[in-house]
């Protein structure tokens, strides 16, 4: 008997980038309803995974946010557990970077700061200015900070990072792969992608995985009773932990290998399958 769903979000629970497919949300909810339990895991920052489950109802999910850095009880709700690359770590990552002509988005305690403005409309879709204008401290929504340039990367590495991610763009395939190479030789870190353009570098031993079982754990549900569902390759670890691991239709290959199920794709609704094939049937 499935107790605990857990889903990825982009290219998995998502029909877009910020809408639950139709299916999905319908199929989440007969579970909860059944009293199954549910959570997002998911590379983005706990705010951006509590307002997407908020807009949508679900304000009893469970949160893995930043690849398993950080679990949160439920949208806003008490921190379960933290986690932050060692000392000095995410400097040498950065400088790696630099070195190799990459830009890099940091993932600190309260926030998210890009190394450049150009960087900053490539992931945000919209100008600093634009952000900033928009952010209201005291809206619980926007607890989470941006910043970019400079001064942001001394503020974020002053505010215990969590992980380094970094996109390249046409071009930069060969300083890609060099760069990563050099971090994967870190001393203290876990190497993961969420999309075949990027790397992140984490904290040694900190996967959605490992989160997902000190979640469960935490619950009193067993492995067995443990379902997740994913795309790339930092869903690897969940799903191969989890006692009905999913892969979805449009998973990279390494994942469809790895996961001992399939179902359709994001645009398919996939994840209501195999809820309703294995959770509700």
């Amino acid at each position: 008997m499935i107790r605990l769903i857990a889903s990825d979000l982009d290219g998995t629970l998502l029909k877009d980038h910020e809408t639950i497919h139709p299916d999905n949300l319908i199929a989440l909810r007969e579970a909860m309803d059944r009293g199954i339990r549910f959570a997002v895991a998911s590379g983005r920052s706990p705010t951006s995974c509590a307002r997407l489950l908020l807009a949508h109802g679900l304000e009893d999910a469970h949160i893995i946010s930043v690849n398993g850095c950080k679990v949160v009880e439920r949208p806003f709700g008490r921190v379960l557990a933290s986690h932050y690359l060692g000392e000095g770590i995410a400097q040498a990552v950065l400088e790696i970077l630099a070195q190799h002509g990459l830009e890099a988005c940091l993932y600190a305690e309260d926030m998210t700061v890009y190394t450049s403005e150009e960087s900053f409309v490539y992931h945000e879709g919209m100008s600093y200015a634009e952000w900033k204008s928009s952010w209201n401290p005291e809206d619980q929504a926007h607890r989470w900070r941006k910043l970019c340039g400079a001064e942001g990367i001394a503020e974020g590495l002053r505010s215990r990072p969590m992980k380094v991610f970094c996109t390249r763009h046409p071009g930069q395939e060969a300083a890609h792969a060099r760069a990563r190479a050099a971090c994967a030789a870190l001393p203290g870190v876990e190497m993961t992608s969420s999309w075949f353009d990027n790397f992140e570098v984490m904290p040694a031993g900190v996967d959605k995985g490992m989160a997902l079982c000190a979640l469960a754990s935490g619950l009193g549900i067993s492995r067995q009773e443990v379902m997740a569902f994913g795309d790339c390759d930092n869903d690897l670890s969940m799903l191969t932990w989890a006692g009905i691991g999913v892969a979805m239709g449009n998973a990279q290959p390494v994942v469809k290998a790895g996961a001992a199920y399939e179902t359709g794709t994001h645009r398919e609704g996939g994840v209501a399958q195999g809820i309703r094939r294995w959770a509700l049937g």
